[in-house]
């Protein structure tokens, strides 16, 4: 039984990806309604915002002053707003496109940050442990956990650091394991904007990293390819 399941998550690619928009679609959508419902009321503060993602109440309002910024059609300024705060112009984006400020809208952007996030820790592993279907979805369970997925279905930071650690990591595996040297490098650089853009204070820890394990790989590729 185990094994028919494993065998349809790695020919099913295409299902399990649309199973896992709608799981997060779903949970997101029960999490907004519960927050605009007297139910829980203690946890949430009954206008769609959680106590648990206080965070989403200030890009929030973060998001209505960029509203206004595109309705005054200043592009520039609404680009060059926020450099710490990346994902707020998205939102507001997404608000002045809809013209209502609801906070389930920017379930466009959560689940597709989650759903890259989980398939991209699966291929890491699934290259790194010689197409291991088992440990490749085993590895996935973090971004299972009740923590992770619910504040991803909010309005916060914390999911696009860990897609910046997700792409960092499938870019390493892609160069070790592939030899596909440009797109390892390119996820590198997805995730290292990804991560500094939403904890800048990471920077030097993130280039010392880099610098590190960039000459591990010259060093890894120098003794594959000399001759024995």
């Amino acid at each position: 039984m185990n094994e028919k399941i494993f065998s349809y998550i790695e020919n099913r690619p295409l299902y399990i990806i649309i199973s896992l928009f709608l799981f997060h679609i779903t949970v997101a959508c029960l999490m907004s309604w519960l927050a605009y419902s007297p139910y829980f009321s203690a946890l949430h503060n009954g206008q769609g915002f959680w106590r648990f993602s206080i965070d989403s109440t200030l890009y929030h309002q973060e998001a209505l002053k960029l509203v206004d910024v595109l309705n005054e059609g200043k592009w520039k300024f609404w680009w060059s707003s926020y450099p710490t705060h990346l994902h707020v112009k998205w939102l507001a984006l997404i608000y002045w496109m809809i013209g209502e400020p609801i906070p389930i809208l920017f379930e466009v952007v959560n689940s597709f940050v989650w759903v890259l996030s989980v398939i991209l820790i699966y291929h890491a592993s699934y290259y790194l442990f010689n197409r291991n279907v088992k440990i490749a979805c085993f590895s996935t369970l973090f971004l299972f956990f009740p923590s992770v997925v619910l504040s991803s279905t909010q309005l916060l930071r914390e999911p696009f650091y860990i897609l910046g650690l997700c792409f960092t990591l499938f870019g390493w595996v892609v160069l070790y394991r592939l030899d596909s040297n440009w797109r390892g490098v390119l996820s590198i650089v997805i995730g290292f904007f990804l991560v500094v853009s939403t904890r800048d204070y990471l920077t030097p820890i993130m280039f010392s990293i880099f610098l590190v394990w960039g000459l591990v790989a010259i060093f890894y590729k120098h003794v594959e390819r000399a001759p024995v």
